[in-house]
C-alpha cells in the first residue's frame, strides 16, 4: 500500500479572520477619507479597526493550523500543531467510534498498548476526514482485524 494523508485545518476561524481584516480595513480608510471628521469618529473607527486588525490575524493564523494523519505501509503519523504522534498497526487495541453525549460529536477512539488513547472528534475535524481516517484505519489493520489481535466497535456504522 501507498502513503494516504488525511488533513484539514479550521476554515471557520479563517474565513472569520478574513472577513474581520476585511471589516477593520473599511473602518481605517473610512476613517482617513471622511469628508468631515469629527475627532470622536477618527479615534473610534482607528481603534476599533486596529483592534479588528490584531484579532483577525490572530483568527486566520489560527484557521491555517494544519491536521493530518499520514498512513503509512507499517505505521502511521498523526500531526496536530507541533505535536507528532506516530504508531504502528500491530500495537492498536480497539478502533472505537460512538457519538459523545454531552456535545453531540462524532468521536473515533484508538486505543494502543500501555493505556494510550488517540482521539478524534467532529468538533475539531469535519466528519467526512473522520470517516475517511475510520476506514483507512480498517484497511491499513485488515491482518490483524482478522485474527482477532483488534477489535473493532463501530457504533456509527461508518
Amino acid at each position: 500500500m501507498d502513503k494516504k494523508i488525511i488533513e484539514t485545518n479550521n476554515k471557520p476561524l479563517l474565513m472569520l479572520g478574513y472577513l474581520l481584516l476585511g471589516i477593520s480595513i473599511f473602518l481605517i480608510l473610512n476613517s482617513i477619507f471622511q469628508a468631515t471628521p469629527t475627532q470622536g469618529y477618527i479615534y473610534n473607527n482607528l481603534h476599533l479597526g486596529i483592534v479588528g486588525i490584531a484579532v483577525g490575524i490572530i483568527f486566520v493564523l489560527l484557521g491555517k493550523k494544519k491536521k493530518c494523519i499520514i498512513f503509512l505501509e507499517n505505521e502511521f503519523i498523526c500531526k496536530i500543531n507541533r505535536h507528532i504522534f506516530t504508531e504502528k498497526y500491530t500495537n492498536i487495541n480497539l478502533i472505537h467510534t460512538f457519538i459523545d453525549s454531552n456535545n453531540r460529536s462524532k468521536n473515533l477512539l484508538i486505543y494502543f498498548d500501555e493505556n494510550k488513547t488517540l482521539s478524534f472528534s467532529s468538533s475539531y475535524w469535519l466528519e467526512e476526514k473522520l470517516i475517511d481516517a475510520y476506514k483507512e484505519f480498517i484497511i491499513r489493520s485488515k491482518n490483524f482485524i482478522d485474527i482477532n489481535e483488534i477489535s473493532v466497535e463501530n457504533e456509527l456504522d461508518w
